[in-house]
């Protein structure tokens, strides 16, 4: 007697777990409509099963000619929109991110980093009044360090790191920005020299006496 096996599916099972087109339909019905209904709240699940729809080409299997219409039909979005979110899910996990991101968080990420080109270029004329006032607005708008300025710089002035930012092959924004020379890190000497201007004199003198010991 020939046993046959009954595979269960849900809504977490990935796309590699499908031995065949009829499998990869089952698990494709499964999970774009949890995404896209949880979507508000967890835009990392919806950028997951975008990504497997795009590497396993699940679209197909469900009777769509193109990953765009499948977008406009199922997912209720342009192409657009979906690649605004799965982008600023990329750059929120890429600064270290591990708490859920929603919609409205990853659609705002983008927006910063589609941002970054218009940032002013080093050169021209610093004394003109829109040079001057476009200075203001990014000085009060973000800080140096902050992860959106750092993106904004990076895309600017590292195109080649920004790219690497993008498939996420950096931990964080910051480590990125590191390598990109924007921000410094401290020797240990550096800080030792910093800590020593701050110490009192009384701390000075107790620093000195324990490393005489």
């Amino acid at each position: 007697m020939k046993l046959s096996i009954t595979k269960h599916f849900d809504f977490t099972t990935p796309f590699s777990e499908a031995d065949n087109d009829e499998e990869l339909a089952k698990i494709m019905r499964l999970k774009y409509p949890a995404a896209c209904g949880n979507l508000e709240r967890d835009a990392g699940f919806f950028s997951r099963m975008v990504e497997g729809v795009r590497e396993y080409d699940a679209w197909k299997v469900i009777g769509f000619s193109s990953f765009e219409d499948f977008c406009k039909a199922e997912l209720g979005k342009t192409l657009c929109e979906v690649e605004q979110i799965v982008s600023g899910v990329r750059v929120l996990q890429s600064t270290g991110r591990t708490a859920p991101i929603t919609e409205r968080q990853a659609r705002t990420a983008a927006e910063t980093l589609a941002a970054a080109p218009k940032l002013a270029t080093h050169g021209g004329d610093r004394n003109k009044e829109g040079s001057r006032a476009t200075s203001k607005l990014l000085v009060a708008s973000w800080s140096s360090n902050d992860p959106s300025r750092l993106a904004a710089r990076i895309n600017r002035d590292h195109p080649e790191i920004a790219e690497s930012v993008k498939a996420g092959e950096f931990r964080s924004i910051r480590a990125a920005a590191i390598v990109a020379g924007i921000v410094k890190v401290k020797t240990p000497l550096e800080r030792l020299f910093a800590e020593w201007k701050k110490a009192s004199q009384e701390e000075r003198a107790e620093f000195l006496k324990s490393i005489k010991a």
